[in-house]
């Protein structure tokens, strides 16, 4: 029929009476652009009202659109903003208690470590480059106190020395040795030490040897006591233990020989603060006999 007229008003008919009609109006009085920004049904001119109804929006993809055209709102853009603050604030605020927790964890855990050594008599077997064993009488009744070590990097152990050689007051005087397992390490080290020019640096170094035992070596040295120097009967022999050298940071001896501090698991540490712990412990020490030498007086 269509084919067969072109009078608008023939066409018009069909269209009312056909699904044709959506289609036809939709595509003559439908503006998507308009519509987007604010148009209504009631702003459509009314030459076409009579052509508006619910069907015409039916079976339409744009329906949604054409009834509720979105705009940007200002009050939940900035609602978004202040509760993305806030969420990342309480993430921030749950890491730091976190790293809170898990350092009292760690002190803990460094108090029950120093707790089941201190006041201790420290025992141990170390050996120089010129492979001469050196124990613990080589080092008591020096005037000093002893600071052991196991720093494969050798950065703390330098950094200590630097902080002991550029530190105008330090109460005691402090004997800092590096503990390696391996002769080569031991020879490398010696032989950057000779080669440098600073001499407070080269007189402060002092490199120590810690020799692997076989089994029989060890009960060997186990039943052999006298190179012992706490054989006597002031030192009572529960009071002393053999110092694992390898498997922990630092150790800190008194001039006499007693553990006042230590720290087996590195990562426990900062880097920053070992050199200003160990020096208050020395420090410590240092107070508490004085203050018990005048108690005695």
């Amino acid at each position: 029929m269509l084919q067969q007229t072109s009078n608008p008003e023939d066409i018009d008919k069909l269209a009312k009476l056909t699904s044709f009609k959506n289609i036809y109006d939709f595509t003559i009085t439908y503006n998507r652009h308009k519509n987007k920004y604010g148009m209504r049904l009631k702003d459509f001119p009314e030459s076409y009202g009579i052509y508006d109804s619910s069907m015409n929006y039916r079976y339409d993809p744009d329906y949604y659109y054409k009834f509720r055209p979105q705009r940007l709102r200002v009050r939940y853009l900035i609602a978004g903003f202040f509760m993305f603050i806030f969420i990342c604030k309480a993430r921030v605020r749950n890491v730091e208690e976190f790293d809170r927790q898990k350092r009292m964890e760690q002190r803990n855990m460094q108090n029950v470590e120093i707790d089941e050594v201190y006041g201790k008599y420290g025992k141990y077997t170390l050996y120089n480059q010129f492979d001469k064993p050196v124990n613990e009488k080589n080092f008591i009744n020096k005037d000093s106190y002893v600071v052991f070590w196991y720093d494969a990097k050798m950065k703390n152990y330098l950094t200590f020395l630097d902080f002991l050689i550029k530190r105008k007051f330090i109460q005691g005087n402090v004997r800092a040795v590096l503990i390696v397992d391996r002769i080569e390490y031991m020879t490398n080290i010696e032989k950057i030490k000779s080669e440098s020019r600073d001499e407070k640096l080269k007189s402060q170094m002092n490199v120590m040897l810690k020799k692997q035992f076989t089994d029989t070596e060890k009960l060997v040295k186990a039943f052999d006591n006298s190179s012992s120097q706490f054989q006597n009967e002031e030192v009572n022999k529960e009071n002393v233990i053999e110092l694992d050298l390898k498997k922990s940071f630092f150790y800190v001896l008194t001039p006499e020989g007693k553990i006042i501090d230590c720290a087996k698991i590195y990562s426990f540490l900062h880097e920053e603060n070992i050199h200003k712990r160990i020096m208050a412990k020395i420090s410590k020490d240092i107070d508490d006999k004085m203050t018990k030498s005048i108690q005695e007086k």
